[in-house]
């Protein structure tokens, strides 16, 4: 959360960019952050009633979020690869007809439906990653994200599509993409959906933390409402209030939170407006490193609406510029080098401590 909404969309979208497309100017000094308290609501409910407010003590086993593939599910997974490879389409195109699954198709209409508008967020578990090449499981992930969203937004102001979280050597940050430091919770930008999908798992620790961010939202309400003006407020300068407000939103999560260990071969989709979700340090050795593909999705229909306050900082990753097409990084070890000046400065997505991002 440290870093300036204004510097941010103007990292996003320099000044010629603006202009060509005639998006206007942001406004000076500090907008209003890219805050998950800020996009549910403008007055203050003391009670939320939605699906998405759960904790820990409601949702207790794997198979309340947990789907299994079957052996058909595989089976038409492969051949929706073959073919989108045979017919040479671009990665960017990927779509339901050039990646057709008819039978897991069905189920990943009802996982967008659970994660767009039930508990926020789905694990697949069963996919091979290790029998494909580093492009292939690209495909796949984008193939299966496609069904759940349908476009996919920039990751960085190059436009690369896709951010491989893993640990890269000689690279020293408090947290990030490319660290193994424990994460607080946050949520990544104003994107819809959050794909992940585990190629390999590190050696220890490394559990994805989930919390719902309403029953955050409540439970804070309940003990102490004061901090829930102090979180949307748009003068974000880290004043003591503020520090305590994102402590007890730490804390309150943590509390209600539940944490997975992603094997190798699953894929989650989180909502990013629904839950908030961090990472517990992880430690990798010469036979487990972690690896994990990041997509972020976007469903044009089930898209949850956001405040004008926030459509820019939205635009940032969903609109079509045509002069930044986007890109797929395929080799995790040559990372988009805007990306690793954000990680390197302590601006990175899910990096800084406490990130909004």
């Amino acid at each position: 959360m440290e870093t300036d909404l204004v510097d941010l969309e103007e990292h996003f979208f320099p000044r010629g960019i603006r202009q060509k497309y005639h998006l206007g100017e942001f406004a000076e000094g500090s907008s209003v952050l890219s805050n998950i308290f800020t996009t549910h609501w403008t007055e203050w409910p003391s009670q939320v009633d939605r699906r998405s407010v759960w904790s820990g003590e409601t949702i207790v086993r794997e198979d309340q979020y947990a789907i299994e593939l079957t052996k058909e599910h595989k089976e038409e997974l492969i051949a929706a690869l073959t073919t989108f490879q045979e017919r040479n389409c671009d990665l960017l195109d990927i779509n339901r007809k050039n990646f057709h699954l008819p039978t897991l198709g069905k189920v990943l209409e009802k996982v967008s439906e659970r994660v767009y508008d039930g508990e926020g967020f789905v694990l697949l578990r069963g996919f091979n990653p290790e029998a494909l090449t580093e492009e292939e499981n690209i495909i796949l992930a984008s193939g299966v994200s496609a069904y759940v969203g349908g476009k996919f937004g920039r990751q960085s102001p190059t436009g690369s599509m896709i951010t491989h979280l893993t640990t890269l050597k000689g690279i020293e940050t408090r947290a990030g993409y490319y660290s193994n430091q424990f994460q607080t919770f946050h949520n990544d930008h104003v994107c819809d959906v959050v794909s992940l999908y585990c190629l390999s798992p590190p050696a220890s620790g490394g559990q994805v933390r989930l919390a719902s961010a309403s029953k955050t939202y409540q439970d804070i309400m309940e003990a102490r409402p004061d901090i829930i003006s102090v979180l949307a407020d748009s003068n974000w300068i880290h004043q003591t209030a503020q520090r305590e407000a994102l402590n007890i939103v730490e804390i309150v999560a943590d509390r209600n939170s539940i944490e997975i260990d992603l094997q190798t071969g699953d894929l989650l989709f989180i909502n990013n407006l629904a839950v908030l979700h961090g990472r517990r340090e992880f430690q990798d050795n010469e036979m487990a490193k972690r690896h994990m593909l990041r997509l972020w999705v976007h469903n044009p229909v089930r898209a949850w609406q956001l405040p004008d306050s926030l459509k820019i900082l939205w635009d940032c990753l969903y609109m079509d510029l045509p002069d930044t097409p986007g890109w797929f990084i395929l080799d995790p070890a040559d990372p988009d080098p805007m990306v690793l000046q954000e990680v390197t400065s302590d601006n990175g997505s899910c990096g800084t401590e406490g990130s909004s991002k």
